[in-house]
């Protein structure tokens, strides 16, 4: 970030987009230095930083582009396993509101995953995709519900991102999200059709495994570690537990 320009006025500074893009990078990791180093160099205001971003355009569902940036990213890479990843999917409650996109010139806050829907979306659902052995991460596409998101739709996202993710050079080996019934009903659904497949072509699978297949690639399905404890703790508040011990079943309260 050039240094000279401070002695310009604020309103004759000109920065590159590689300015701007560190600006942005800086902004995101710290908000309160951003505002200090300010002081010190010529970074762009906050204002300044939105409106950069505002020109980029980021739409619901699949977005090619990163799928594309991901590609050419992976050949970066000097270490197959660094490739391998987790999918990771999460959804939230949201206000429902209705919006105007001045951009596209179309009113927003309907369900996005039909075509012309009229109903309102009040919940939001994220995939994103983490590396293993590296620390990446790439959030890969967002979509608005009008409840919560249905078991088919999410079993039929997680294929088709395991494959474009693998076209794009990144290998996904597990599944994490939390316990909600949909999504166990959308990871059993994979798992069983796994093993439907197994039988048809005479392979074997156990009834304990748990774990399905996307194009040949085994993927284990896990239930998010700090859910699970929430899980534990909401049963045994509401709950006795009963253990063995000493040749005598225990109540503990």
């Amino acid at each position: 970030m050039p240094v000279g320009k401070c002695e310009q006025k604020t309103k004759g500074r000109r920065y590159t987009e590689n300015d701007k893009v560190f600006a942005l990078a800086l902004l995101k990791q710290t908000g309160p230095a951003y505002k200090y180093l300010s002081n010190i160099f010529s970074l762009l205001s906050r204002q300044t930083i939105l409106k950069f971003l505002s020109k980029i355009t980021i739409r619901h569902g699949f977005n090619n582009v990163i799928f594309d940036a991901l590609k050419a990213e992976s050949k970066n890479f000097k270490n197959d396993l660094d490739k391998y990843g987790m999918l990771i999917l999460d959804e939230m409650s949201i206000l429902t509101q209705l919006g105007y996109n001045r951009k596209d010139d179309k009113v927003v806050g309907f369900d996005t995953t039909e075509t012309d829907s009229s109903e309102f979306a009040n919940h939001a659902q994220v995939f994103m995709v983490r590396g293993i052995r590296q620390r990446w991460k790439q959030p890969m596409l967002i979509n608005f519900h009008a409840g919560p998101a249905k078991s088919l739709y999410i079993a039929n996202t997680i294929k088709t991102l395991v494959k474009k993710l693998k076209e794009a050079g990144f290998i996904v080996c597990s599944v994490i999200c939390d316990q909600g019934t949909n999504n166990c009903a959308a990871l059993s659904s994979l798992v069983k059709q796994t093993r439907e497949e197994k039988l048809r072509r005479g392979e074997e699978m156990d009834i304990s495994e748990f774990f399905f297949e996307v194009d040949g690639q085994k993927i284990i399905p896990l239930f998010d570690p700090p859910y699970l404890i929430k899980c534990v703790r909401n049963n045994l508040l509401k709950n006795n537990l009963v253990y063995f011990s000493n040749g005598k079943n225990k109540i503990a309260k």
